[in-house]
């Protein structure tokens, strides 16, 4: 399902989170084989697709959410392939009957594609929220009632997640794949970067793409990498062009495309 090529829904070429890609591969294997197996009156094995992402910001959580989205279009299991972010403002509603109307809009937009719940574990405070729990009780009936249509995927850090699937037991067991993303390496970092270099078509010169390289072995190093940094780092090689370039009297196009030493240092004002 995650091969290397690029759809519409998305930009760049999946990177890295080689064991998120194999279990999503799996989710969508065994629900097509059930499909094929009701066909043929053979028994299905219980199988759900709603899923948990677990992991810091920056690892690509809502971008495999949209290529797990179309990988079930594409496969015949959603029918338009959509996806839907959505925190806990969206759900949460100021009056009596509110957050029921919000949340019931939300679950029909999201209809035949994936609602992507984004800081899940934001949208239940605790047991004495009446308005959090309204909003997740109606996703636990949908996630039964519209198994067919719809697959909600909840998002956040680790371990808040983990109480956030403890707080309504029926949470759990209807949210069984728990899948982990991990930060990024540093070869995977860079070829990120160079899928956003060639779309930009930049060319470095020699010294500038060192100094590039060299703080990208370092966001690596940390062990803490993720495409956040990586995206602070190119708004800041562009702003830094832009600016150089703006003090020029005259412009000439193969300049737009240059990237200099002076637009890739951290701090152009030391």
């Amino acid at each position: 399902m995650f091969k290397q090529k690029s759809t519409d829904k998305c930009k760049y070429v999946l990177v890295g989170q080689d064991e998120v890609k194999a279990y999503i591969d799996q989710l969508i294997a065994r629900s097509v084989l059930n499909k094929l197996r009701d066909q043929h009156n053979f028994k299905k094995i219980s199988a759900t697709l709603h899923c948990a992402f677990l992991g810091p910001s920056g690892t690509g959580k809502t971008t495999f959410a949209r290529y797990m989205a179309e990988a079930l279009r594409v496969n015949g299991l959603l029918e338009s392939g959509h996806l839907v972010e959505v925190q806990r403002p969206d759900f949460i509603g100021q009056f009596q009957g509110d957050t029921e109307a919000k949340t019931k809009k939300l679950l029909e937009e999201a209809r035949g594609g994936v609602l992507f719940v984004d800081e899940a574990y934001s949208l239940v405070q605790d047991n004495k929220d009446a308005y959090g729990n309204q909003a997740l009780n109606m996703l636990i009936k949908y996630m039964d009632d519209m198994r067919d249509e719809l697959v909600i995927v909840f998002a956040g850090y680790a371990l808040e997640m983990e109480r956030f699937l403890s707080i309504n037991p029926g949470l759990r067991r209807r949210v069984p794949n728990q899948i982990t993303f991990n930060f990024y390496s540093f070869q995977e970092i860079k070829e990120i970067f160079n899928q956003q270099i060639n779309e930009y078509s930049w060319v470095f010169d020699e010294d500038a793409l060192t100094l590039a390289i060299a703080e990208m072995k370092d966001m690596a190093e940390k062990g803490t990498a993720t495409g956040g940094d990586l995206r602070n780092m190119v708004e800041r090689i562009s702003l830094q062009q832009d600016l150089r370039l703006y003090k020029q009297e005259k412009i000439k196009a193969h300049e737009l495309k240059r990237i200099v030493y002076s637009d890739v240092t951290p701090d152009p004002f030391d």
